[in-house]
Order: C-alpha cells, then sequence, then structure tokens
C-alpha cells in the first residue's frame, strides 16, 4: 500500500472529568497501555490484536490484513524499546472512559509517530506512521479464505433471490452507482437463468494493485438450470476489504462451443458469395 494503513472505529470524546476514575487509568495507561499495544502486536496475532480492540474498531479491521500489516510492521521496526513525548488525554462521562495516547515509539530498527484511542481498557483506533512502513509492500492479504467465504456469500445471496442481502455486502460506493430496485432486478434475471444454485466453487483468486490493491474472487455459480462464471473484487481501504465489483458470465467452455459453431457458418457464407 502506498500509505501507512490506519484504523479508525468513530471516536467520542465525551465530556465531564470523574478525577477518581481519571487517576487510577492514568497510572494504568501512562505505565501499561502502549507498551501491552506493542506486545501484542510483536506476537504477530492478528486475532490477539482484535481480542483486544473494541466491537466497533473489529468491524473495521480483516484479520488477514492486519496480519500482513503485523508481519510489515515486525520486519522493519523490530521489537518496541521506548518512548518519547508521549501525552494522555483522558476523560470520562456517565462511568465509560476514553482516553487517548500519542508520542513517538521507538523500536530496534527505528521510530514511529504512534496515536492510541482506548474506551475503557478496550483499544478504539489507531495511527501508526513510519518512514520504515512507506512503500508498496501490500502484496495482498496472507490468507485469501476470507475473501472467497464472503464472495460465495455474497453471489449465493443474489443468485438466490435474497438481493437485499447481498446489497448490503457491497461498499457504498457500489451502492452509489447501483440503487436497490436495479440490484433487485439484475439479481431477479441471473435468478431465471441459473434457476436454484447448487453450489459456488471458487476457481482462483488473483491480487492486483495496478488500480488501488485489490483481490478478484473468480468463482463458478452452478444452478439446476445453469451454470455462471463468476467473480467478486474486494478493495482494500485502510485494514479491511470492500465488495466494490462483481461480474457474472457465461463458462468459457460455451463461450468457446458458440464461437466454434458461428465459424463454419461464416465459412459457407464466403463461399456462397464466392459461388455466385
Amino acid at each position: 500500500m502506498k500509505k501507512i494503513l490506519i484504523a479508525f472505529a468513530a471516536f467520542f470524546c465525551l465530556g465531564g472529568i470523574s478525577l477518581v476514575g481519571c487517576l487510577v487509568l492514568a497510572s494504568r495507561m501512562t505505565s501499561d497501555a502502549h507498551k501491552d499495544f506493542f506486545d501484542q502486536v510483536a506476537t504477530g496475532d492478528a486475532n490477539l490484536v482484535l481480542s483486544k480492540c473494541t466491537p466497533g474498531l473489529q468491524d473495521e479491521i480483516d484479520a488477514p490484513v492486519l496480519s500482513a500489516w503485523l508481519t510489515q510492521f515486525n520486519k522493519e521496526l523490530g521489537a518496541f524499546e521506548s518512548t518519547s513525548n508521549f501525552n494522555y488525554n483522558i476523560q470520562s462521562n456517565n462511568g465509560v472512559t476514553t482516553t487517548q495516547v500519542g508520542g513517538t515509539a521507538n523500536f530496534a530498527s527505528g521510530k514511529a509517530d504512534v496515536e492510541l484511542k482506548y474506551i475503557g481498557d478496550l483499544l478504539n483506533g489507531f495511527d501508526v506512521k513510519s518512514p520504515a512502513l512507506e512503500g508498496d509492500w501490500f502484496t495482498g492479504p496472507e490468507d485469501s479464505t476470507l475473501y472467497q467465504d464472503r464472495a460465495k456469500e455474497f453471489l449465493r445471496a443474489f443468485a438466490g433471490g435474497k438481493t437485499s442481502e447481498a446489497y448490503a455486502m457491497m461498499h457504498e460506493a457500489l451502492q452509489s452507482e447501483i440503487d436497490e430496485a436495479a440490484a433487485a432486478k439484475m439479481g431477479q434475471s441471473v435468478a431465471e437463468l441459473v434457476g436454484e444454485v447448487n453450489d459456488i466453487e471458487v476457481t482462483g483468486t488473483e491480487f492486483t494493485n495496478t488500480d488501488g490493491d485489490k483481490l478478484i474472487v473468480s468463482t463458478i455459480v452452478s444452478g439446476e438450470s445453469k451454470k455462471l462464471d463468476a467473480t467478486v473484487t474486494y478493495q482494500f481501504i485502510g485494514l479491511k476489504g470492500h465488495l466494490l465489483a462483481f461480474n457474472f458470465s457465461s463458462p468459457a467452455e460455451e463461450k468457446t462451443e458458440a464461437a466454434e459453431e458461428q465459424t463454419p457458418a461464416a465459412e459457407s457464407k464466403e463461399e456462397a458469395v464466392a459461388t455466385e
């Protein structure tokens, strides 16, 4: 990715400070919060990092993309060593404490500007910027199973008459190009052509970064009446893959057969013209 990956869930600064609560949490944050985060990062375990995040932040992060980021982070920066110029902003309202921690973190192989946001003890956002993490280092998710499963779920809903469910899986940029009524009409056409969906087989995946970081999942949708080739494209924005394109087409063998059937007819026509 050209820029360092950043992930933020919605974060609200809540007014009103509870002095007692803040003093207790401030002590913990000063000594542990950033170190806990970097200790989790050092494990390279995306699921561990996600388990320490709020549900809102978890929704904005895909584990395979986070895993790739963790690998790059540990490779380029190495182990956490110390901090400098760290600031702490702690607020509490109605028993909910929010904390923002930021400054320079020093690692074995470099430095990074860091900002961490917490709600209670759970991470609600993070931003890590370092020259060591710049450049086109992202070469796709380390495991594409998540996107294969999501593609199959989307195609089954779209071709199975559940276009509202399929529509909800699309990124808002795609929804702005195709309204729900148009999507329903397209889904109905596919459903009528395919019949009841029996199986969806993933035939391959391809990562490309020629026009943004994208993963294309290729499948065969098999129905009672017909088979169709289908692709679903996910574009990676931040730490998440978003469904930004899909396509249905006749299988390659059908196209080949159709072309072969047309060739003799064309030759016959040419011969007839020549005879005349």
